[in-house]
C-alpha cells in the first residue's frame, strides 16, 4: 500500500484508514474460511465432533457426574474379548455402534 500513500496503522489510538480496515477484515474472513473448512473436512467423517478430539463422536452417556442429564459428551466404543481371563481382542472405534 506504499504506493498509495497508505501506511498500515497498529496499536491502540490510531486510526485505521479505510483501505485498511477493508484489508484486515477481508484478512479475517479468510482465516474463519480456512478453519470453517477444516471443520467441514472433520464432519465428512462424522455427524458431530468435539473441538478438543476431533477422532472422538458424541455419545450419550449413562452416567453424568455434574448431572446434566441429555448432554452428550465425547466418547469411543471400547469392546474386549476375553478368554481364559486373557485379553484376546481389543476394538477401538469412534463409532456409536456395536461395529
Amino acid at each position: 500500500m506504499n504506493g498509495h500513500g497508505i501506511e498500515f496503522k497498529h496499536g491502540k489510538g490510531k486510526r485505521k484508514h479505510k483501505v485498511q480496515r477493508y484489508y484486515d477484515e477481508l484478512k479475517e474472513y479468510g482465516l474463519k474460511m480456512y478453519k470453517y473448512t477444516l471443520h467441514i473436512d472433520i464432519l465428512a467423517e462424522h455427524n458431530s465432533f468435539s473441538k478438543t478430539n476431533p477422532d472422538a463422536t458424541f455419545m450419550h452417556m449413562k452416567y453424568d457426574y455434574y448431572n446434566n442429564t441429555g448432554v452428550f459428551k465425547p466418547g469411543y466404543n471400547v469392546q474386549m474379548g476375553v478368554s481364559s481371563e486373557y485379553i484376546r481382542h481389543i476394538y477401538i472405534s469412534a463409532d456409536a455402534g456395536y461395529g
